[in-house]
C-alpha cells in the first residue's frame, strides 16, 4: 500500500508532470529537424533497448546467456515487462530508507529558524523513480480511452510525458553510478522503456483510427509488450524454404503460423568479392541494393528493419504488411536471433501471373487485374514502402488473397528487411522502388499527412539508428508535400473511385518517365504490355 504522505501528494504531482517534462504539444506535420531538436541530449547515452541487449548479450556472453534472458523476459516479465507499479518495485527491491527527521521541525524554534523538515534526505533518486511510476500507473488505470481522435491524441501526449518522466528519473539514477540490485533492476527497466513506449504509441495511433466501441481503460492498451519470441523445434511445422541467400523456417506459435528468418548484422561487400564471383549472384545483388539504398553493410540489423516496417504498418493502420517481431530460435546448434513474421494469406503476385489465376478480364473466377480493391491496396503498400524506402518489393515479395469469385480481399508485403536505409530520393525510380504515383488511396494518405514526427521517431527509436530515423523523417516531409498537393487538387481516391479508368491510367503512368507504381507494373505484365 502507498504511504499516507505519498498519497496526499499524488494529485499535485500528477498535475505537474507535464510541466516538468519536454513539451509534447502537437503541431502541423513535423520536419526531420524538428524531430532532432525535440530529442534530449541524454538520448544519445540512453540504455540499449531489449532487442539490442539480447543481441549484445549473445555476442559477449554467448548464446546460452542470450537464450536465458529471452526465456526470462517471456516468462517472468523482468527484462521485458509492463511498466511496474510502486508496490511491485518495493517488493523486489525493498522500501526506500526513511529520511532523518529534524527534531526542531514543527516546533516554535524550528519555525523561527525556518529549518528544513529533514536533516538528511535518503533514497531521493529511488523515491523519485517510485513517484514517477505511481503517476504513470495512476494515469493509465484511471483514464478511459477517449471516444474521438482528438481526445485519444491528447491522452497519448500525457502518457508520453509520463514515460519521459520515468525515463529521466531512471537516467538520473544511472548517472549516480550506484551499484547493486537496484542499479541492475533499473538498468533493465531503462533498457525496456523505449520498446514499451513504442508499442504504446502504436496502440494509441490504432485507437485514433478506430476508437474502441466499448469503454476501456488505457491500462489495457499501454505498457504491454510481447517481448522477444522464443521458438524451438517442437513448434516447427517441418516446412523450410531455401532462398537464394537465406533459409526460412516455419513455426506455429500459439494460434499463429509464421516464418523465422535469422538476423544478419553484416552483408557481403561486392567490392571485396573475388573477381570471378557472378555479379548477378544473390549475394552481389543484396550488396548492390544495400549500397543504392543506404543500408550499412557493417551494421545491417535486418531483423530490426523487418520489425520496423511491421510497426509502421500497424501505426498507420495500413494492413498491408505482415506482422513481425523479434525472435530467438532455440536450434540444435544454439540460440539464433532473428524475426518471426506471420504467414501471409493468398499467393504471391508472381505466382498468380504465372499460373494464369490473374487475368485481364477476370474470366472463370480468376483475379481481374483491374480489381478496384487490388488497385487501392497496392497504393497503400506503395505508400508504406515509400516511407520505409523498401528496396526489394518484387512480385515474389507480396501476397494477394482473393475470394471464390476472384475478388481481391488483401495484399500483404513480406520479406521486409531491405528497408529503412538512408536514401531519401522518393521521386526517382531505383531497382524495385517505383517512385511516386499520382493515384493514391485517400484514407492512408490522410493518415500520413496527420502523422506526428515525434511519435514516429519514438516508435522507431529501439530499432533504427539516428541516421536512419533522420532519413525517415526527410522522406516523411517529402511524401507529405506530395500528398498535400494531391489533396489540394482533390485527387486523392476514395474506395469507390478506383475503376477501369484508374487502372489504365496507372499502367500508362508506369510506362512514362515520371511516376510509377507497383500496380502499374503488375497490370502491364498481366496484360502483356
Amino acid at each position: 500500500m502507498h504511504t499516507s504522505d505519498h498519497t496526499t501528494d499524488l494529485q499535485a504531482k500528477q498535475v505537474n508532470v507535464l510541466r516538468d517534462t519536454p513539451s509534447t504539444k502537437r503541431t502541423a506535420p513535423s520536419s526531420a529537424s524538428a524531430w532532432k531538436n525535440a530529442q534530449p541530449s541524454a538520448r544519445s547515452g540512453a540504455a540499449p533497448s531489449p532487442a539490442n541487449s539480447l543481441l549484445q548479450l549473445q555476442q559477449t556472453a554467448g548464446n546460452s546467456a542470450a537464450l536465458q534472458q529471452a526465456h526470462h523476459g517471456a516468462t517472468q516479465g523482468d527484462a521485458i515487462q509492463r511498466m511496474p507499479t510502486r508496490d511491485q518495485v518495493v517488493r523486489q527491491l525493498g522500501p526506500p530508507k526513511e529520511h532523518v527527521k529534524n527534531p526542531l521541525a514543527g516546533k516554535w524554534l524550528g519555525k523561527k529558524l525556518r529549518v528544513n523538515e529533514n536533516l538528511k534526505n535518503n533514497s531521493s533518486r529511488y523515491r523519485s523513480i517510485l513517484d514517477k511510476l505511481d503517476l504513470f500507473n495512476t494515469y493509465i488505470t484511471t483514464t478511459a480511452v477517449g471516444d474521438t481522435q482528438q481526445a485519444v491524441e491528447q491522452q497519448l501526449d500525457q502518457i508520453k510525458a509520463h514515460y519521459r518522466s520515468v525515463e529521466t528519473a531512471l537516467q538520473q539514477y544511472e548517472a549516480s553510478k550506484e551499484g547493486g540490485a537496484k542499479a541492475a533492476y533499473f538498468q533493465n527497466l531503462l533498457a525496456q522503456l523505449p520498446t514499451e513506449r513504442a508499442e504504446t504509441i502504436v496502440n494509441g495511433h490504432r485507437l485514433m483510427h478506430e476508437p474502441p466501441a466499448e469503454r476501456t481503460m488505457w491500462s489495457v492498451h499501454a505498457a504491454r509488450t510481447a517481448g522477444t519470441m522464443v521458438l524451438n523445434d517442437r513448434m516447427s511445422t517441418n516446412q523450410t524454404i531455401q532462398g537464394g541467400i537465406n533459409e526460412v523456417k516455419f513455426f506455429r506459435h500459439g494460434r499463429t503460423e509464421g516464418a523465422f528468418k535469422a538476423n544478419k548484422d553484416t552483408l557481403a561487400d561486392v567490392d571485396m568479392m573475388a573477381p570471378d564471383v557472378d555479379i548477378n549472384s544473390p549475394e552481389a545483388k543484396e550488396s548492390g541494393i544495400a549500397d543504392d539504398f543506404g543500408i550499412d553493410k557493417q551494421d545491417a540489423r535486418l531483423s530490426k528493419r523487418d520489425v520496423a516496417l511491421s510497426r509502421l504498418n500497424q501505426m498507420l493502420g495500413a494492413n498491408v504488411i505482415a506482422k513481425a517481431q523479434l525472435a530467438i530460435y532455440e536450434s540444435g546448434g544454439g540460440p539464433v536471433s532473428g524475426s518471426f513474421m506471420d504467414k501471409a494469406d493468398g499467393k504471391t503476385a508472381g505466382a498468380l501471373g504465372k499460373s494464369g489465376e490473374m487475368t485481364s478480364d477476370g474470366a472463370n473466377d480468376t483475379v481481374n487485374v483491374n480489381d478496384p480493391n487490388l488497385q487501392r491496396l497496392m497504393s497503400r503498400l506503395q505508400l508504406i514502402d515509400t516511407l520505409a524506402m523498401q528496396a526489394d518489393r518484387h512480385q515474389g515479395n507480396y501476397f494477394i488473397d482473393y475470394d471464390d469469385r476472384g475478388n481481391v480481399v488483401s495484399v500483404t508485403g513480406i520479406d521486409n528487411d531491405m528497408s529503412f536505409g538512408t536514401r531519401t530520393k522518393i521521386d526517382v525510380r531505383r531497382q524495385e522502388y517505383p517512385s511516386l504515383s499520382k493515384f493514391v488511396d485517400k484514407e492512408l494518405a490522410q493518415r500520413i499527412l496527420a502523422l506526428n514526427a515525434e511519435d514516429l521517431g519514438l516508435v522507431m527509436q529501439d530499432l533504427l539508428n539516428p541516421a536512419e530515423i533522420g532519413a525517415l523523417m526527410e522522406r516523411l516531409d517529402k511524401l507529405q508535400t506530395h500528398l498535400q498537393k494531391l489533396q489540394s487538387d482533390n485527387k486523392l481516391l476514395a474506395p469507390g473511385e478506383w475503376n477501369d479508368i484508374t487502372a489504365e491510367a496507372l499502367a500508362a503512368e508506369n510506362n512514362g518517365y515520371e511516376g510509377g507504381s507497383y500496380y502499374g507494373k503488375l497490370k502491364n505484365e498481366v496484360d502483356g504490355d
